[in-house]
Formats: structure tokens, C-alpha cells, sequence
């Protein structure tokens, strides 16, 4: 989702890609791939880490700072799901791309219906 980094670029945001996928194909963190890893917490936390870390650069802090996760148009896995709860803020934004190549969002654990990305960053200019 390079696009999407794009976008939010354009919103006034400074994104790192931080997911585990990401963080573990180049060095000294790619050797990981190719072992099998134990399932406790702290492993789990890197295998779930959230795809994005992102920070507005005008928004203070306590709206402006927060992870994204990719919906890829399947449930989150349970552990997923329960390394956030346990060990992220709550403020981790699930996004996706629609039919028409736009983006939505919501709070990960927002029983709401995601919106524009854009419209998204503006209720939290709002707040």
C-alpha cells in the first residue's frame, strides 16, 4: 500500500512502515523468516506489530499519533486481536482500500462503519 503512504503524506502525516513483514525482510531481522519462532507475547507483539506508525505534523500529539493496520479484507487473527488489546493503545486505525480506489478508515475496535480516510482525519482535527 505505497499509495497509501502517499495519502497520507498528503494529510500532513510522517509514516513509518513497521509491520513485521517489513521490519523482518532486510538485515540484521531477516533471518527470522526462515526459523520457527515460539508463541509467547513478546514474539507475537513483533508478528502483529501494526503496519504503520504515524505522526501529524500540525495535530498535537494525543489526536495526531497512532498506528495504522491494513485491512486485508479478512478477520483479524484472534492473537492479532489480542496482542492490540493487551499491549497497544487504543488507538490503532484499520484501513482500507475501496472499489474506487479510495481509502477508509475507523478505530480498530470502533463498532462504526469506516469513513473517507480524509473525513477521518478531519474529525480529528475536530476533537
Amino acid at each position: 500500500m505505497d499509495t497509501l503512504i502517499s495519502v497520507l503524506n498528503s494529510l500532513n502525516f510522517e509514516v513509518q512502515k513497521t509491520s513485521y513483514d517489513y521490519l523482518t525482510s532486510k538485515e540484521p531481522l531477516n533471518y527470522l523468516h526462515g526459523i520457527r519462532l515460539p508463541g509467547n507475547d513478546a514474539l507475537n507483539i513483533l508478528r502483529y506489530f501494526p503496519d504503520y506508525f504515524l505522526m501529524h505534523r500540525q495535530l498535537r500529539p494525543l489526536l495526531g499519533i497512532f498506528f495504522i493496520v491494513e485491512d486485508r479484507g479478512l478477520p483479524l487473527p484472534p492473537k492479532a486481536q489480542e496482542m492490540y488489546r493487551k499491549y497497544f493503545p487504543n488507538k490503532i486505525a484499520l484501513v482500507s482500500k475501496g472499489k474506487s480506489n479510495q481509502y477508509f478508515a475507523k478505530w480498530l475496535h470502533s463498532t462504526s462503519n469506516p469513513e473517507l480516510l480524509e473525513l477521518f482525519v478531519q474529525h480529528l482535527r475536530e476533537q
